[in-house]
């Protein structure tokens, strides 16, 4: 069976004239982050990508226990400066979309954006924290933290999640993917709210998910590989080792696997791709993925049918 193709879909994919051609030149899935959406723009963007493709199934991707940066836009932190976070909306600036104040600690880390930053806890007051960073770093709205070995969020969908749950049984989207699976419970917590033919998608990305993660891939329909976010979690040495483990538990437990993150990156910005992501997906394909998922390259990348095709051919010469 071949390979499938997971894309991230953005403003490099989401228009009439490329859509069709993902499709031609070999995308199997189109992905839809829930962070940048609202209920009314995924039911229209769910209605585009089915209006003009063929067959793609479409994957929304849940937040999940994924500790996300929400308020403003975007602002420059110097090295050594700080910020205050909030908890709530109402908080004023920037705020996590989880509430787990009680929970963080003055000392602890939080690496942000997959280790383009870590920051530390120096302050608590007033339902609000104070990071410091430890370099020149640009906050962005939507962006994520990674708190390593402590578990501040155990499971819990965010507001956002549920309020997006009604479009996606609405649309009868195929696939729910959660990210930052901790335990069997969040899947059946989450299995709970679907309609009956949604396929859940668990993605492996932090210790918890790690530690638990039989009895995670025996209740889900599809198991992944986050490697930008286990890349956080633990050191990037340790990265291949744990993808190749998490393969083969999916294999021997029968369940379809899906290998994301890294892959292609190059093609976000040139037409052609280094000699050793091609190695790599060759790789991935070799410890038997079932399926591969590409993120900027697709979603913002300036060539995002070439990614696509270059992806389809590779994986189709791999005998």
């Amino acid at each position: 069976m071949a390979i499938k193709i997971i894309a991230s879909m953005g403003p490099s994919t989401l228009d009439l004239g490329t859509l069709p051609e993902l499709e031609k030149n070999g995308l199997n899935i189109a992905r839809l982050k829930s962070t940048f959406y609202t209920p009314k723009l995924l039911e229209k963007t769910i209605r585009l990508i089915r209006r003009h493709s063929k067959s793609l199934k479409i994957m929304v991707d849940f937040e999940g226990s994924e500790i996300r940066l929400y308020g403003e836009g975007r602002k420059s932190i110097k090295k050594g400066a700080g910020f205050w976070v909030g908890f709530k909306k109402n908080s004023g600036g920037f705020y996590f979309n989880h509430d787990f104040y009680d929970r963080l600690a003055k000392g602890d880390v939080l690496v942000y954006d997959k280790d383009n930053s870590r920051m530390k806890v120096v302050k608590k007051q007033g339902s609000r924290v104070f990071l410091v960073s430890n370099k020149d770093t640009v906050l962005s709205k939507g962006k994520g933290f990674n708190p390593g070995k402590k578990t501040l969020v155990s499971g819990e969908l965010s507001g956002k999640d549920l309020g997006l749950m009604k479009t996606v049984n609405k649309m009868r989207v195929e696939i729910v993917a959660l990210s930052f699976v901790q335990s069997a419970k969040d899947v059946k917590a989450l299995k709970k709210l679907l309609h009956k033919k949604a396929k859940i998608c668990s993605k492996i990305e932090n210790h918890a998910g790690l530690k638990h993660l039989p009895e995670i891939v025996k209740v889900s329909d599809l198991v992944v590989v986050a490697r930008g976010d286990l890349s956080a979690e633990f050191s990037p040495k340790n990265v291949p080792p744990i993808q190749k483990k998490i393969i083969s538990v999916c294999k021997k437990l029968k369940k379809p696997v899906i290998v994301a993150s890294y892959i292609l990156t190059s093609m976000k910005s040139n037409a052609f791709p280094l000699k050793g992501e091609i190695s790599d997906i060759y790789n991935i394909a070799e410890q038997g993925a079932d399926m591969i998922w590409m993120d900027s390259p697709t979603a913002v990348g300036k060539f995002p049918v070439q990614t696509i095709a270059v992806a389809r051919k590779t994986l189709d010469g791999i005998k």
